[in-house]
């Protein structure tokens, strides 16, 4: 049988602005996409939002657990969001964008501009279960991400369950003098509590970070990245922290100012 193949488009190549505003309701989104269980072998779930000048995906108005934009997967690689627009906004009252169980995100687009990621109390970006969430890859835009980056296995997932675990890929790339991170890159556990001074840092490899330009990593607190390219980008202690620890686990080439 022909597999399950679900697509869900918002806007086009002619429509000049996107917004998906969220309510006042607990874990309100956005946009929340969630894969279909039960679906036949290899059935697949794409969400493509595309404007020509702005997408807003907006969930600070929810009262406990807000999110610009919530993406569910079950198998990995088989839920897709992507996003094109000039500028794009994406900001919840407690996470920005939020990457379970093999999903994939791409903010990005063709054209220069502006992508805005922020949490008013908490993370910017969580990820965990192998899903993979890319930023700028094109390096066509200026990004500004406030809030933390955060990798956390669901509550008692056993190390063999992949797809629950805290192991996730962010790739971030701050590529202009405007651009920058003011956060922490951690790994949580269930409960929020940092483990990436203890056993979790080593569950995750993917966190892959790119400062060049002029671009600007303002550094909250203790910090990993596994892989780093800071060819004339800045690490800045953030002002009112005393001191941070940084670990990068893989690649680190830098030349700029720390």
């Amino acid at each position: 049988a022909k597999p399950d193949d679900l697509v869900l488009t918002v806007g086009g190549a002619n429509t000049k602005t996107v917004e998906l505003i969220a309510g006042t309701g607990e874990h309100a989104a956005g946009l929340f996409v969630n894969y279909k269980s039960g679906l036949q072998d290899g059935g697949t779930h794409t969400a493509v939002i595309e404007a020509s000048d702005s997408i807003v995906l907006d969930g600070t108005a929810a009262e406990v657990g807000g999110t610009g934009l919530r993406v569910q997967g079950q198998v990995k690689d088989k839920t897709t969001v992507t996003f094109d627009a000039t500028d794009i906004t994406i900001k919840g009252s407690e996470v920005g964008i939020v990457a379970t169980g093999g999903a994939r995100v791409s903010v990005d687009g063709s054209s220069a501009g502006v992508i805005e990621i922020s949490a008013e109390n908490g993370n910017a970006i969580a990820a965990r279960g192998e899903s993979v969430v890319d930023i700028n890859t094109s390096g066509n835009k200026t990004v500004k991400i406030n809030g933390d980056i955060s990798f956390g296995k669901y509550y008692n997932t056993p190390v063999t369950d992949k797809v629950n675990g805290a192991d996730a890929d962010v790739n971030l790339n701050l590529t202009t003098s405007d651009s920058y991170l003011t956060g922490k890159i951690v790994v949580e556990n269930a409960d929020g509590v940092s483990d990436q001074n203890k056993e979790g840092i080593k569950d995750v490899d993917g966190m892959k970070l790119g400062l060049s330009n002029g671009a600007t990593w303002n550094v909250t607190g203790d910090s990993f990245v596994n892989q780093l390219a800071a060819k004339d980008g800045n690490l800045v202690k953030a002002k009112g922290v005393e001191n941070v620890t940084l670990t990068v686990t893989g690649d680190a080439a830098a030349a700029g100012t720390a």
